[in-house]
């Protein structure tokens, strides 16, 4: 199959005309689907369940390539994906006798081998790599808010803002491990996730240190604004939900752990990791790190460290099922899918707010023009549905010229 689909209309329906052998076909892509069986580790490494049947898994590797070459063709044209994989409970009460004994393997389902047990679901030979990122706005604002509320009173002396994000990470790496490790836990897999205290260096003389724009903590009534002003807070109108404090959010340029990063994923787990943008640090020579007083987009920095770890998709959970253009006006539009330049394009007309979808849209383009091959926007309640391709805003590169 090529990796270069060509649109077309016939009788009044669009089509996708597709050069492949044995023959070229044409294919609706409202209902046609790409299915990918068994492209995982087990099958095509060495070591795996693939070789102990015997395969030459160099020529299994050969197949990679093409496949995804197809795969971002398809992506590209918003024809639904489709992936399998074969695994096992940790178990094996699902695996039938028959296919345990299968052959007389000396390495069979379940047995060790150098990427985990084989084929056994949540083992590095099997599963897909996760690294889950978070916000820390409101809790960063809290921290900062307790510690100032404390005065001159006591000698308890008042955070800094990289201190408070380093605390919001601990805090909340804490409570999204737990219940990750605990619900993999209950699935037979136990001890599987790892929280990575982050740092993301910025510069300097980034000109948001000049024009705070992040905003942090809770909301405030437009009463409350002028007390909080005096203080020597900037205050700003929040998405119409009320006004907060904000602060200097600089770009991020670089995570500082994305080696230890991947070879957590490497190793199996599932990472936590730039939560809240990652602690704000400035480079002050090669390796030494000095934090500053700035809090990170997390949008954005979750794409950087996507594109750092060569993961192929990002995931942005928001408030919403999918992008709008027009938003919260009589002619708002959902937009299903974009390409670069589209959201580049809507970005540019004012259609994605800074303090709201804008950082998501600039993120995903950062991601996607650094190698990424999707990136997707929807609701957290809607994610399994948005993954499937049922719901959600698709984000993909631009098609070659």
């Amino acid at each position: 199959m090529t990796d270069r689909l060509e649109r077309g209309e016939q009788g009044g329906t669009e089509v996708i005309s597709v050069q492949a052998e044995p023959y070229d076909f044409e294919a609706d892509p409202k209902t046609a689907a790409l299915l990918i069986i068994d492209m995982q580790r087990d099958f095509v490494y060495r070591g795996g369940f693939g070789e102990a049947l015997g395969n030459d898994t160099s020529l299994l590797l050969k197949a990679v390539p093409p496949t995804a070459r197809v795969l971002k063709a398809v992506r590209e044209a918003g024809i639904f994906v489709a992936h399998t994989r074969e695994g096992h409970r940790p178990d094996l009460s699902d695996l039938p006798r028959a296919k345990k004994e299968r052959g007389h393997l000396k390495v069979g389902i379940g047995d060790p081998g150098p990427m985990g047990r084989i084929l056994v679901r949540g083992e590095h030979g099997h599963d897909i790599e996760v690294v889950v990122t978070h916000g820390n706005g409101p809790q960063v604002g809290f921290i900062l808010l307790r510690s100032e509320s404390v005065g001159t009173s006591v000698p308890v002396p008042q955070l800094s803002l990289d201190m408070c994000v380093a605390d919001s990470q601990g805090g909340i790496g804490y409570i999204l491990g737990n219940s990750l490790a605990s619900e993999l836990g209950r699935l037979g897999l136990r001890d599987r996730v790892a929280c990575v205290i982050t740092h993301t260096v910025v510069a300097r003389d980034d000109p948001a240190f000049q024009k705070p724009s992040k905003p942090i903590g809770p909301w405030y009534t437009a009463e409350q604004v002028a007390a909080k002003q005096r203080l020597g807070w900037t205050m700003i109108e929040d998405a119409g939900r009320g006004y907060r404090r904000v602060v200097p959010s600089p770009q991020p340029l670089r995570i500082v752990e994305v080696r230890q990063i991947g070879a957590l994923l490497e190793g199996g787990f599932v990472v936590i990791a730039a939560g809240g943008g990652g602690i704000p640090v400035v480079e002050r020579e090669p390796g030494v790190y000095e934090g500053v007083e700035a809090v990170i987009d997390k949008d954005r920095a979750s794409g950087l460290l996507a594109a750092a770890l060569g993961i192929p998709m990002l995931i942005v959970s928001t408030g919403v099922d999918k992008v709008a253009v027009h938003f919260r006006r009589p002619d708002q539009r959902f937009l299903d899918r974009m390409t670069v330049s589209e959201a580049r394009r809507y970005l540019e007309a004012g259609e994605f707010p800074p303090g709201s979808m804008g950082p998501k849209i600039q993120a995903a383009i950062t991601f996607l023009e650094h190698g990424g091959r999707e990136a997707l926007i929807t609701s957290p309640v809607r994610l399994k549905e948005a993954v499937a391709g049922a719901t959600g805003t698709r984000i993909v590169p631009d098609r070659p010229a």
